[in-house]
């Protein structure tokens, strides 16, 4: 939407171009206050009940007028402040009364289907049971990151039974205190010098 300062300037300026060719007001000191207000209502008067053509905006082609409209709407557009409208001092910049489009959040990642996990996910493949593996880190920390998070489905590309059944047996082992909760131990990291530990390389 655009400002009405912005929609309505091409008239203004229009209009201040009709009453500039317009006779001047001519008054004197004598002059009291209701005889010049009747001389500028008399101005004003004569403008209105003029023909079209006899002002400035009526000889201006409707194409040229509808061209200056369109140049408007090119331009950019900036949200007005409205009167109920707590503001903030960061909100006077240019940037943050742009008018953008909304930004839709992008599609979460998800887990592969089950026709896909059954042959991706070892676990089912070989008929183990993640919650046997609570007492080895060795097995668990390939499943959790460095900052000692679980690594979600799309990333392990585990069925869903054994996906909940490996976040059980993480944080089993994470309550016997076998495991860090908020990190990996060097010795269990699959390429320790990747992550720049040097007496590891």
């Amino acid at each position: 939407m655009l400002r009405p300062a912005i929609m309505f300037a091409p008239i203004r300026q229009q209009a201040a171009r009709t009453f500039s060719v317009a006779r001047a007001v001519r008054y004197s000191s004598s002059d009291s206050k209701s005889t010049v207000l009747d001389k500028v209502a008399e101005v004003f008067r004569e403008q209105s009940h003029a023909p079209a053509h006899e002002t400035s905006i009526g000889k201006r082609p409707a194409a040229e007028i509808e061209a200056g409209f369109s140049d408007l709407s090119t331009q950019e557009r900036y949200r007005p402040f409205m009167n109920t409208t707590v503001i903030r001092p960061h909100e006077f910049h240019p940037n943050a009364r742009r008018w953008r489009d909304k930004q839709w959040p992008s599609t979460p990642n998800v887990g592969p289907a089950y026709k896909d996990a059954v042959t991706l996910d070892a676990f089912h493949q070989l008929e183990l049971d993640p919650m046997d593996f609570a007492a080895t880190p060795t097995v668990l920390n390939k499943f959790m990151t460095t900052m000692g998070k679980i690594e979600p489905r799309f990333v392990t590309n585990l069925t869903r039974k054994n996906q909940r059944r490996l976040g059980k047996a993480i944080r089993r082992s994470r309550m016997m205190g076998i495991i860090p909760s908020f990190s990996l131990r060097k010795k269990h990291i699959a390429n320790p010098a990747a992550l720049g530990f040097a007496e590891y390389q």
